[in-house]
């Protein structure tokens, strides 16, 4: 499969953008977005909204989206920080993990011990298999 890329910032003058309004809309608003963050980087989002609603560049997304593009644009794609949560997520999961099959030995081992205790006791294997819930084989190995 062959996919085109096009640069469709508006220096690059590319066609689709007088044929297509809402590309050429887009362009231009990341234009303005890259404008107002280099003169104002904390209120440069906002700004950058404002002025485009106010030129009627994308005006009715904007004016039913502004918190959602400003929020998109805020939480911008950063490749390292992406790998570092996905890095994190793969650590708790692996530690959860552990702690299940920790857990799972624990009550294995304890389950045994049980068992080691009624066999001493001289109780019926079918009776151990109930209150352990080991099998008859990991009840008769059991020395």
């Amino acid at each position: 499969m062959i996919v085109k890329v096009v640069n469709i910032n508006r220096h690059n003058e590319h066609p689709l953008l007088a044929l297509c309004k809402p590309i050429n809309e887009y362009s231009i608003f990341v234009q303005t977005v890259r404008k107002w963050k280099a003169i104002d980087p904390e209120h440069g989002f906002q700004k950058a909204v404002e002025e485009c609603i106010a030129h009627n560049i994308l005006r009715e997304y904007l004016e039913r989206k502004t918190k959602e593009v400003i929020n998109m644009l805020l939480a911008e794609y950063n490749y390292e920080e992406d790998i570092a949560v996905q890095r994190a997520e793969e650590r708790e999961i692996a530690f959860a993990e552990g702690i299940e099959q920790g857990i799972e030995q624990g009550f294995h081992k304890k389950a045994v011990e049980s068992a080691r205790i009624l066999k001493q006791l001289h109780c019926d294997t079918a009776m151990i298999i109930q209150v352990t819930g080991l099998s008859k084989e990991e009840i008769e190995a059991i020395g």
